[in-house]
């Protein structure tokens, strides 16, 4: 729990340059993550198998539904959630020139998600209300970058202030916060 907290509060300072002082993983592959995993029927569906370990590493997964697809360079899996709500059974596995690992992985389809709670890291201690498409770009990016994608964060959380505030003196800001529709409008910081 301690390591967690210490790789969620240190996104800042591995975008700054400097480095996260903990263990170093392993070279041989380790598969990282959550063992369950849910969504909903028929939704699109991306996942990276967090796996440490020297790279490069091939990945594999056995008793995936035929509507998600495997890339065994990067270890993402895309597709579309099978459209029946069911559990699938998959073995995920990670191998590399110094060793090979697997783990069993369960993908729930139904309506009950989040089943292991999203891990990943929120602006607001660091860019406050000065986000912008360009920052959660690059806060991204050093998610994946510094291996904390590695250990199972897959989640950037963006905070209220990626939308119009009506009243606010700053143009870019200022606008209808609904469209016709009643969508949540994007201030101009996100095209």
């Amino acid at each position: 729990m301690r390591i967690a907290a210490l790789l969620f509060a240190a996104l800042p300072v591995i975008a700054a340059g400097m480095p996260v002082l903990t263990p170093k993983p392993g070279p041989e592959p380790r598969i990282n993550g959550p063992l369950v995993y849910g969504v909903r029927p028929g939704r699109p569906f991306l996942y990276r198998i967090p796996a440490t370990g020297v790279r490069p590493m091939k990945f594999e997964a056995a008793g995936l539904p035929p509507s998600i697809q495997l890339d065994p360079g990067t270890g993402i899996l895309s597709g579309t959630a099978p459209a029946a709500p069911g559990v699938h059974k998959v073995t995920l596995r990670a191998s590399n020139a110094r060793g090979k690992a697997s783990r069993e992985f369960r993908l729930t389809v139904g309506d009950t998600i989040a089943l292991t709670p999203p891990m990943g890291w929120n602006h607001w201690y660091t860019h406050y209300d000065r986000i912008s498409d360009q920052l959660f770009r690059e806060a991204a990016d050093a998610m994946v970058a510094s291996g904390m994608a590695d250990f199972g964060y897959s989640y950037v959380s963006i905070d209220d202030c990626w939308m119009m505030k009506p009243g606010s003196t700053d143009p870019g800001l200022n606008g209808e916060p609904r469209d016709a529709a009643g969508r949540i409008r994007p201030n101009r910081r996100f095209p």
